[in-house]
């Protein structure tokens, strides 16, 4: 269910640079967004499946994406400058009612 949480959010009638552009709510382009972020020069489609094309436990899809030894709430409230509970921020950037667990 977890896997599919992440899968659901990029299966909308968006297209991908907005989703990208809405995620991280950032006034550059999504490529830089995206080569900021991620350091690569893949294109926008090859870094959203090679984050979301798996179904590894959230935590670990976490940690990957962010390449990161910080434990998940700190990775997160670093990144979203949020101090709410893991599972709070989580159905908040996937404006998803699926359940996360």
């Amino acid at each position: 269910m977890r896997g599919f949480v992440f899968v659901a959010y990029f299966c909308d009638s968006h297209d991908t640079n907005s989703v990208i552009e809405e995620m991280f709510s950032d006034s550059h382009n999504t490529n830089s967004v995206i080569e900021e972020i991620f350091s690569d020069s893949l294109d926008t489609i090859s870094v959203i499946e090679e984050m979301f094309s798996d179904s590894l436990d959230t935590i670990y899809v976490i940690e990957e994406i962010f390449s990161d030894s910080l434990d998940t709430n700190s990775v997160i409230e670093e990144i979203f400058y949020d101090s709410l509970d893991t599972n709070y921020v989580i159905e908040e950037i996937f404006c998803d009612s699926l359940d996360i667990n």
